[in-house]
This record gives structure tokens, C-alpha cells and sequence, in this order.
């Protein structure tokens, strides 16, 4: 895939184009998450979102289909600026 293919397809409108529709129980299984996060708390990990909870739908449906776990590696994304 050529370069400006690459950041096409991380686009909402280049996942429709480059990608490929995959049931959850045929997905590969995930090693690690990254999350996008507006805070969190460095006390308890809990933290608030950016959007609509997207990121938490997915990885329950991949963890109710056995593609995660609980104790899977996660990391949070954060910025200085907004």
C-alpha cells in the first residue's frame, strides 16, 4: 500500500474503501489496545473519553467473542494541546 494509501485508509472514509468487513469472531485476536483519552486518573487508571464510547463497545464485543481479556496490554494517548 502506498504511503498516501496508508493515511487514506486510517481515515472514517479510507477504512470504507481500503478495508474489509470482519465479524467479530473472525477477527484476529488483539495484543494490545491504544485508546485516545481526554484525562485520567493515575490513582485508579479510570479515564474520560473522546468521543461516544466507541472504543469501549469494540473491545467488549472482541472480548465477548474471545479475541481479548481483561488483562490484555493497554496504553492511553494523550495531548498538550486541544
Amino acid at each position: 500500500m502506498l504511503r498516501g494509501a496508508c493515511r487514506e485508509a486510517s481515515t472514517t472514509s479510507g477504512a470504507f474503501r481500503w478495508g474489509r468487513p470482519v465479524k467479530p469472531w473472525e477477527a484476529p485476536p488483539v495484543d494490545m489496545v491504544t485508546v485516545g483519552s481526554v484525562a485520567a486518573s493515575p490513582l485508579t487508571g479510570r479515564r474520560l473519553g473522546k468521543s461516544h464510547g466507541y472504543a469501549e463497545l469494540e473491545w467488549a464485543m472482541l472480548s465477548l467473542f474471545g479475541r481479548s481479556t481483561r488483562a490484555l496490554p493497554r496504553q492511553r494517548r494523550f495531548t498538550t494541546c486541544s
